[in-house]
């Protein structure tokens, strides 16, 4: 029983001894796992939606969308384009996006038609269709994101909406231009009270005091290890002191 007692006793003192660093793993991976709980990385959302508003087609070919800024980075996950009555779209439309200080430059583009996955809107007049894409980080800054759709389109968007946007990003203005493909469009202020048929989804971009705290974790577990291995056993202390 007094062997058992002692045993018990040294096990105890090495488990509580602040200079094994096991205890430093697991207050590591502790406090990694808190950070994303309180949300290190938000949940991928819509950059805007709305509620309200009418639905409009165009008299001709054209792209159209709208400019944002944004006041963080933000990762871009997906391109949508919105669905009048949630009954599918008729037409392919491609989206495109663009910075607004070099709009010569595509960032991302997809078409997005009847078979792209259905995001739910806040309007009860429709829903989204999205395409994922390639995960693409934009740095803080002004963006346009524009789709294409035919003279006299079936598939509506809509206008004079009450739109919100996520945390972090600004509505600018309306942008469009008459074009039977996707090219970068104008300010359109005629509707600047909210045209939408383009959509984004975004993500916020991992805290980098995130991924330093899971490498120190990871450092601090292989020293553990390595220092695990070098550790005679109670088997081998006793045979030494024999």
């Amino acid at each position: 029983m007094n062997l058992i007692r002692n045993q018990f006793s040294k096990d105890t003192i090495r488990m509580i001894n602040p200079r094994y660093p096991l205890l430093v793993v697991a207050g590591a991976v502790a406090l990694l796992t808190a950070s994303f709980q309180l949300g290190a990385f938000a949940s991928s959302n819509l950059l805007l939606d709305f509620t309200g508003g009418s639905a409009n087609t165009f008299g001709s070919s054209t792209t159209a969308g709208f400019q944002f800024n944004l006041s963080s980075s933000m990762l871009v996950t997906g391109l949508g384009f919105w669905d009048e009555g949630a009954n599918g779209l008729i037409n392919n439309h491609t989206v495109g996006l663009w910075n607004s200080s070099s709009p010569s430059v595509l960032l991302a583009s997809t078409v997005v038609n009847n078979s792209s996955a259905v995001v739910s809107s806040t309007s009860a007049a429709g829903d989204w269709l999205f395409n994922s894409i390639a995960a693409l980080t934009l740095p803080a800054g002004t963006y346009v994101v524009g789709a294409t759709s035919l003279a006299g389109d079936p598939d509506l968007q809509r206008q004079q909406t009450l739109a919100a946007t996520a945390p972090g990003v600004t509505f600018v203005q309306a942008m469009d231009v008459g074009s039977p493909t996707l090219l970068y469009p104008s300010p359109a202020p005629v509707f600047n009270d909210g045209l939408f048929g383009p959509n984004i989804e975004i993500s916020a971009v991992p805290e980098p005091a995130t991924f330093a705290l899971f490498g120190l974790s990871a450092e601090v577990l292989l020293m553990s290890r390595s220092s695990n291995l070098r550790r005679p056993s109670v088997r081998e202390n006793k045979a030494a002191a024999r």
